[in-house]
């Protein structure tokens, strides 16, 4: 096995380190869409599930914080401290999906494109965002267009089929390199 040089890999952007990430762990790395097996998606969440109650003893520690500082004066190096256990959470969490999503060429760029776009039209009638008053969530608008139809025209794209997007049907299949 050769040696990693790890300065090298940092000239490279966020996807083409998952791609390297992937190849030199020997994960794959597929060029289009393409389905995982129930086992691997059952592993998957199973890491992921694991990933995210990792932030369960932040958010002790921030809780026991605000109990005993109401005021919010906190000592600083334990705001970076946590701050920075904080975006190490969040960086996993990313990166093991990122990793997911290029073993199956899943568009995650175009998907995440698709995600916003929907996401934007979630505004009321008057343009304003409306919250969960509970959790603060972003909830739906009148003006809600639901992602999937889209995602699946990037996906079909990429798979190189055509899909239509109106009628939700499956126009043809085309082999990579057929015109039209």
């Amino acid at each position: 096995m050769t040696k990693v040089d790890l300065e090298e890999l940092g000239t490279h952007d966020f996807y083409e380190q998952v791609k390297q990430f992937n190849h030199m762990y020997k994960l794959g790395s597929a060029e289009r869409p393409e389905l995982p097996t129930y086992k691997v998606l059952e592993n998957f969440y199973k890491i992921v599930k694991e990933e995210l109650e990792e932030v369960f003893p932040l958010a002790l520690t921030l809780n026991i914080m605000e109990r005993d500082f109401p005021d919010g004066d906190y000592n600083e190096h334990e705001v970076v401290r946590i701050l920075g256990e904080l975006t190490d959470w969040v960086c996993d969490i990313i990166v093991y999906c990122n990793t997911f999503a290029d073993r199956f060429g899943l568009p995650v760029k175009k998907g995440l494109d698709v995600i916003m776009q929907s996401n934007f039209s979630k505004l009321d009638e008057h343009g304003l965002p409306i919250y969960h008053p509970e959790t603060g969530k972003v909830l739906k608008g009148p003006g809600y267009w639901k992602p999937e139809p889209a995602l699946r025209e990037v996906i079909s794209e990429e798979r190189s089929h055509s899909f239509d997007i109106d009628n939700d049907v499956w126009l043809q299949d085309k082999k990579p390199g057929d015109a039209g």
